[in-house]
């Protein structure tokens, strides 16, 4: 990821679709770096859960917290009381990264002890994200990494927890490594081939393995801009943001594909060169309404959390 984003530094890579603002790779390091150091100098623990939509927030806190060398843990803000408390005690969590206004909208959500609140925190960082935004910007990788001491490898070792939805009784974690992660990054970038004027929607939640490796994970490592969007379910909102940005790589399941054909226009999803569908089964009904309204066809990714997910 680091390589990934010191490859054209001035390049953006987040398009923040609730605001419009634009993050490029270079400052991304550097916020992600300095909130790293502020994580390292203040917490202990092994994994910090991050209680986030889809948007620049979200990516810069799952990026500073594996550079602090610890494990994000991605909480399903919409599941019930019940099986975030299960999460949390299962993942040990005592820390969760999150911002003031999201969670006001989450009162009733079992916050655990620390709430590193991003929001107010990262005005009060900007003489250290400057430093770290010029550094990470002239300094080769290599010396970059030696000074963040950032390891070599990782192997089988655990890079993110994630939680499956409880359908079948509590919810399971599951333990993805860095060699499941950057494996699936591998073969769908094998699979997108994405070129220069690529954009994808970013709009399912990073606490899901579909969203924390296809919008989150790939885009670090290869460069592909996003577009984020914190409600899938809003297809008006994202279908104007597609036809805004000239999104080519639209990424959903079934149930929101069912949202576009009620809400979406034909014009506004025209640059789309890819529709890919997971998370639940595909009727092939909806795959050709979808077809006669749009003219997309709709290919379907078989996944699931334990397989990173694709």
């Amino acid at each position: 990821a680091l390589r990934g984003l010191k490859r054209a530094p001035f390049r953006t890579l987040v398009i923040d679709g609730t605001d419009n603002s634009l993050l490029q790779r270079g400052k991304l390091l550097g916020v992600s770096i300095a909130l790293s150091r502020y994580l390292l100098a203040h917490f202990s623990e092994k994994r910090i859960a991050i209680v986030l939509p889809a948007g620049k927030a979200a990516v810069i806190a799952n990026l500073a917290t594996v550079l602090a060398g610890k494990i994000p843990v991605g909480l399903n803000f919409t599941a019930p009381r019940e099986a975030i408390s299960s999460a949390i005690d299962r993942a040990e969590i005592k820390t969760a990264i999150s911002a003031e206004q999201f969670r006001a909208r989450f009162p009733n959500f079992a916050w655990p002890n620390e709430v590193v609140l991003l929001d107010q925190l990262i005005p009060k960082l900007q003489r250290q994200i400057l430093f770290w935004w010029i550094a990470g910007t002239i300094l080769p990788s290599s010396l970059l990494s030696r000074w963040l001491g950032l390891p070599r490898t990782g192997g089988h070792e655990e890079a993110v927890l994630l939680f499956t939805s409880g359908s079948s009784g509590e919810p399971k974690g599951v333990v993805l490594s860095h060699h499941n992660i950057i494996g699936n990054v591998a073969q769908f970038t094998v699979m997108l081939d994405a070129g220069p004027d690529d954009r994808l929607l970013a709009s399912l939640p990073f606490f899901h393995s579909f969203g924390c490796t296809v919008t989150l994970w790939y885009p670090l490592i290869e460069g592909t801009p996003i577009i984020t969007y914190p409600n899938p379910l809003d297809a008006s909102k994202n279908a104007a943001l597609v036809e805004k940005y000239k999104v080519t790589v639209m990424l959903a399941t079934p149930t929101f594909l069912r949202a576009y054909l009620r809400k979406a226009e034909p014009q506004q999803l025209q640059s789309a060169r890819l529709v890919i569908v997971g998370a639940e089964k595909m009727p092939l009904d909806l795959a050709e309404k979808f077809r006669e309204r749009f003219g997309k066809c709709v290919y379907e990714g078989y996944g699931l959390t334990e397989t990173a997910p694709v």
